[in-house]
């Protein structure tokens, strides 16, 4: 070989060469280290804020008061306006159908650390099924 190590060149059919080298494998103990545990995570405060579904809430009244209000000529308009389909647009609205106070008690809820309270749909059954 080049570089002065022992070892053999060979060459195979189709002109590839082959190196055969000697090999020796060195089994290591496996190594013991004392390390301090863990420091506890200092205790956090949850992260809170407005539940998904109070904020749709929020904003289903919003638009109904535009409605009233004469602001839009239809559904069809304001869901055009508002870049999003005439069927996800009632849907919205359909909250605002819930009695005032479902309504309150929706609008304070809260999600802790991302964890929502209530779904959508799961609000939406209440508004089918009063």
């Amino acid at each position: 070989m080049r570089d002065g190590t022992p070892g053999v060149e060979t060459r195979t059919k189709d002109g590839l060469r082959c190196f055969t080298l000697p090999l020796s494998a060195v089994r290591r103990k496996p190594v013991v280290r004392i390390t301090p545990p863990p420091q506890p995570e200092a205790a956090t405060e949850p992260k809170r804020r407005p539940a998904r579904v109070a904020q749709m809430l929020a904003f289903a009244n919003d638009l109904q008061g535009k409605l009233d209000r004469g602001e839009h000529q239809d559904l069809a308009t304001l869901a055009r306006q508002m870049g999003i389909s005439r069927s996800r647009l009632t849907r919205l609205l359909d909250l605002a159908l819930l009695a005032p106070d479902i309504q309150e008690q929706v609008l304070f809820l809260e999600a802790v650390d991302g964890k929502e309270p209530v779904t959508e749909r799961a609000l939406r059954e209440v508004v089918r099924h009063a």
